[in-house]
């Protein structure tokens, strides 16, 4: 019996699943004059509409196609789909109501069953501003140069060599603009969007979508909530803002913002500045010719050819930065600050990570808390400060003020242009300063628990080996005072 219920109910599906479908053409044409602009309001279906040069009419076509479970009922609805053309000039779909099926064998036996789609085609002279409305189909823009207004529910948008402000907004679906004469606008609610070849500004805005500009001459401004933002060869100033996805911005001939809550940004080649901050992912930045900002809480900073000043600010992540044209300022609260080849000065802050710097032009200012300071090559003095790490200075200029609070210090000094004072101090560390022969200096060095070495030729009053001294070195003249509390201090040539 059961058997026989079933292949009574197989039968009575595989009926109700047969359909049959229908089609027919509607077609309309209507006289343009110049100035007019076309609207149209559409659905179920895609929307494409084409400019012909020189052309004086805009021509309407609509292909009809449905389906049904009888042939009857497809006729009857697809001739209940009414199109309506105003001189105006305008252009809208009518479709019939359905019947609603009532109960579930209503549903399974009665219900229309139907599926029907329209696909309008439009032909207008170039020169024809449109405003498009649709829904559940893409629209497609060729050739007009008047400015197109679109919106669409739940279907992609394109358009290509158009002229005209660009509006453009979608929902689950992508928008792909390729070279437009004019600002370009696109919003889209859960889709990807591709804009490319503009001569204006664009602006776009997304949530759930990979977002994509290339060679716009204008200002870009890109918005997106979970996708990656990625802009290339831009002409103006860039602004993007993203969540959990990367951005890239390469080859911008102006500066650029941006601000990433939960991904990575790689930067270069720009000509002017870069204002970057990110949360949970790595900031690389290369080539840019004005001042670089950088702010990273929970990741990374890394960046070379920096044409001006560099002012990085991290936490948990390494700051390295490398040829920069002006000063830098560095900040990282448990992390490491490696620094190169820097044309300014430089200003450094760490925690628990240590603090590198090579070949800096002007004065160093480092302070770290638990971490080691290590300068080579800077020319213009270096205040150093920090604790349960050495202090490593090599090669250097300038004047030194260096503290240690349980630590080594270790110096060796290049040759002073004039008076170069030297101050260190430091506790629980031995102390080793190397200076020139030809040095000036007032020496004052005092220690306890530990000694006072020196191979340089002194004039000492007072003992060698002491745990205080007080000498002329050379002419004398200016200042070189050591203090260590718990350690040694060796002066050498």
């Amino acid at each position: 019996m059961n058997r026989l219920l079933g292949l009574a109910f197989g039968i009575v599906c595989a009926g109700a699943s047969a359909r049959e479908e229908v089609s027919r053409e509607f077609s309309k044409t209507v006289s343009w004059r110049a100035g007019q602009s076309v609207t149209i309001s559409h659905r179920h279906g895609d929307v494409v509409v084409r400019g012909v040069s020189g052309s004086k009419d805009v021509s309407f076509r609509a292909f009809v196609r449905v389906s049904a479970n009888t042939r009857a009922e497809a006729e009857q609805y697809s001739n209940g789909i009414q199109f309506d053309v105003t001189e105006g000039i305008s252009f809208r779909t009518r479709y019939p109501e359905r019947r609603p099926a009532q109960g579930f064998w209503d549903r399974l036996f009665k219900s229309e069953n139907l599926g029907y789609s329209v696909r309008l085609e439009v032909l207008a002279p170039e020169a024809a501003a449109f405003d498009i409305e649709n829904a559940f189909g893409r629209v497609e823009v060729d050739s007009l140069r008047s400015g197109v207004t679109a919106r669409n529910d739940n279907g992609g948008i394109d358009t290509r060599k158009t002229a005209g402000a660009l509006r453009l907004s979608t929902k689950f679906s992508a928008v792909n603009v390729t070279r437009n004469e004019g600002d370009v606008s696109v919003a889209n609610d859960n889709g990807a969007i591709s804009v490319s070849d503009v001569k204006g500004a664009v602006t776009t805005r997304t949530r759930f979508g990979e977002t994509e500009i290339e060679r716009a001459s204008g200002d870009v401004a890109a918005t997106s909530d979970n996708g990656a933002v990625r802009v290339t060869d831009a002409g103006g100033v860039v602004k993007i803002g993203t969540s959990f996805g990367p951005v890239v911005a390469v080859r911008l001939k102006n500066s650029v913002t941006v601000k990433n809550d939960n991904g990575g940004i790689e930067v270069s080649e720009i000509t002017g500045g870069a204002d970057l901050t990110s949360r949970f992912g790595q900031i690389r930045v290369a080539n840019v010719s004005g001042e670089l900002v950088a702010r990273n809480d929970n990741g990374g900073v890394a960046a070379s050819k920096i044409g001006g000043a560099a002012m990085v600010r991290t936490k948990f992540g390494a700051a390295k930065l490398n040829d920069v044209g002006g000063d830098v300022t560095a900040e990282n609260d448990n992390g490491v600050i490696e620094l190169s080849g820097v044309r300014g000065g430089a200003r450094l802050t760490s925690k628990f990570g240590h603090i590198h710097v090579r070949d800096v032009a002007k004065s160093v200012t480092a302070e770290n808390d638990n971490g080691e300071i290590k300068v080579t090559g800077a020319l213009a003095g270096v205040i150093a400060k920090t604790k349960f790490a050495p202090i490593k200075l090599e090669a250097v200029g300038g004047a030194l003020d260096l503290s240690n609070d349980n630590g080594a210090i270790e110096v060796s000094k290049s040759p002073a242009k004039g008076c170069e004072p030297i101050l260190a101090q430091t506790r629980f560390g031995p102390m080793r300063i190397t200076i020139p022969e030809n040095s000036d200096y007032d020496l004052s060095a005092r220690t306890q628990f530990g000694k006072i070495e020196s191979k340089l030729k002194l004039a000492v009053e007072g003992a060698n080996e002491r745990p205080s001294a007080t000498a002329k070195i050379g002419r004398g003249g200016c200042p070189l005072k050591l203090t260590n509390d718990n350690g040694s201090i060796v002066l050498n040539p």
